[in-house]
């Protein structure tokens, strides 16, 4: 189905991806799409969309990893508190 090439590359990307190293994977499955379009002056859908996903996997961990949008409205929500007076007029 794909070169010798491009295959290595849909290996790597596949035994990164289980080892959840989505950014490398998704790094070898562009390697991968660059490589098929310079081999057969188009895209393959099935690449791109494994690169997709790679992507995506990637962006969720990073989310994840930050604490996502939650974790910056508490921290924000903290804060403001910390700023408010203590006193009250009156």
């Amino acid at each position: 189905m794909y070169s010798k090439g491009v295959s290595d590359f849909v290996n790597q990307a596949a035994e990164l991806s289980q080892k959840q190293k989505y950014e490398q994977a998704a790094q070898k499955y562009a390697d991968a799409c660059a490589a098929f379009k310079e081999e057969n002056s188009c895209d393959d859908f099935d690449l791109l969309v494994q690169h997709g996903k790679m992507l995506l996997e990637a962006g969720v961990v990073k989310k994840t990893a930050l604490g996502g949008i939650d974790a910056m409205r508490a921290k924000v929500a903290a804060e403001s508190k910390a700023i408010e007076p203590t006193w009250k007029a009156g």
